[in-house]
């Protein structure tokens, strides 16, 4: 492999892990510029580098390196003498995506006599596309959505699922053309609802990242050196789902996360032992309880 093929696959890697060149040059020891002349194929990483770059992006080396003795693709966490083993890297390939599925974030499970009704109307990408932007607007962060038929409902049964928490189920007696509005319309309430057991690491990483872009003195050295992708998402399960339950929380949504970010760093820095449930009580009494969040809430009704 010369220098080039190792960049390109590199940036992939980095990418696939969501990282940025300078989180991977932080968690490898090494300066930004190096990860970045890596990519551009202008240089290679001392061998001395190449376990802690496996390590951190999650591949094996021979993946990273592109090395292949022609005899048998393992995966790197399975035991290669198992009945784990593959002699076929394609089938391996297939198998591990069909497990990363298995356990996708968010599900539109409906049965056979809904299912006409996704067919005949196909705008409902659209509208999942609308209702993404839409809550994008007050800090909601919505995963990849599967839609599929599940022949273990009943007919006219629809359900919302995460992690395999049932969110909702319904049945819808009468499919008709208003359905797939109304199973979208749904969704969209009861994931803001329920937003707190979406919530995952990976949705805090993802927006973290994105505030470092413009404002980096909020996250760089704080997040994840001082406050872990962990422990703030406990902090602000226990804040939303506080909302939900008693209506207390000032912490209405998830666009409150830059005001959460500050005051959970200002409290470790004064009491570093304390545990996510106590975090967020001195969150939610120091959080101002007539936001502009909570003006949101009377318009909206909820």
């Amino acid at each position: 492999m010369n220098t080039t093929e190792f960049g390109e696959k590199l940036s992939a890697y980095r990418q696939n892990a969501n990282m940025t060149q300078e989180e991977l040059a932080l968690r490898t020891g090494v300066t930004p510029q190096a990860v970045s002349k890596w990519e551009r194929g202008q240089s290679l990483p001392d061998i001395s580098l190449l376990a802690d770059l496996c390590r951190v992006l999650d591949v094996s080396a021979d993946l990273l390196l592109d090395i292949s003795c022609g005899i048998c693709v393992e995966s790197p966490e399975l035991p290669s003498d198992t009945l784990f083993s593959f002699g076929d890297p394609v089938l391996l390939k297939q198998i591990l995506k069909n497990l990363q599925n298995s356990m996708e974030p968010l599900l539109i499970l409906f049965g056979e006599k809904i299912v006409p009704c996704f067919i005949d109307n196909s705008s409902y990408l659209e509208q999942l596309r609308a209702m993404r932007l839409h809550l994008s607007r007050f800090g909601y962060l919505v995963p990849v959505i599967r839609l599929r038929d599940e022949m273990t409902l009943d007919a006219d049964e629809f359900m919302f699922v995460t992690r395999s928490r049932i969110l909702h189920r319904e049945h819808i007696p009468s499919p008709d053309e208003h359905t797939v509005d109304y199973i979208i319309g749904t969704f969209g309430r009861i994931l803001k609802e329920n937003y707190h057991y979406i919530l995952s690491r990976d949705i805090i990483k993802a927006l973290t990242d994105n505030l470092r872009e413009k404002y980096p003195a909020l996250i760089d050295g704080i997040i994840p050196e001082k406050i872990s992708y962990g422990l703030l998402q406990d902090v602000f399960f226990r804040l939303l789902a506080q909302n939900k339950t008693s209506g207390e929380s000032p912490c209405c949504f998830p666009a409150c996360l830059p005001e959460v970010i500050e005051h959970t760093e200002s409290i470790l820095r004064e009491q570093p032992h304390l545990q996510a449930d106590e975090i967020a009580k001195i969150v939610s009494s120091r959080m101002a309880a007539n936001n502009i969040w909570q003006v949101y809430l009377q318009h909206s009704g909820k």
